[in-house]
């Protein structure tokens, strides 16, 4: 299901007022995100866990956006993979999205892995982690999941 930014404060890098200047109920805005694939279809995923860790000085808190809501689309090595994490507002006709996050992988990426036995690994890029399994049947990698951290 959707994970609501009910779960976490809001922070600095995201405005909750409306262009009146009213503070908006942070109630009506839900997590969403999209998966896409060398610029073509998106695939879009709802279910966003967010969590609050320590960062690399352990006084900084950041924010990590996690998903496991990606479809079991093959990567390979030509492909680039994008995902972005949204949070919107559907309030009446008005539909209002920030991007909070977004994150790219090259498929060429994963070739340091073709010799690997265990089937799954994670691959850092920049802030965002991608964990893939290797399809024994025909040797592609599958994206698992994917988080990124926000500093706030």
């Amino acid at each position: 299901g959707r994970r609501g930014i009910e779960a976490f404060e809001p922070h600095s890098w995201l405005s909750f007022h409306s262009s009146n200047g009213k503070k908006m109920d942070t109630r009506l805005f839900f997590w969403n995100g999209t998966l896409q694939i060398n610029n073509s279809v998106q695939h879009a995923f709802f279910n966003i866990q967010v969590q609050k860790i320590k960062g690399n000085d352990n006084a900084t808190p950041v924010v990590c956006l996690e998903t496991r809501d990606v479809p079991p689309v093959p990567v390979k090595k030509k492909d680039e993979v994008k995902v972005s994490f949204l949070l919107e507002n559907n309030l009446g006709a008005t539909t209002v999205r920030y991007k909070v996050a977004e994150a790219s992988l090259r498929g060429d990426t994963l070739s340091k892995f073709d010799g690997q036995k265990a089937p799954e690994v994670t691959v850092t890029v920049d802030n965002s982690d991608w964990k893939f399994l290797k399809l024994q049947s025909t040797g592609h990698w599958v994206l698992l999941e994917v988080s990124t951290k926000i500093s706030q």
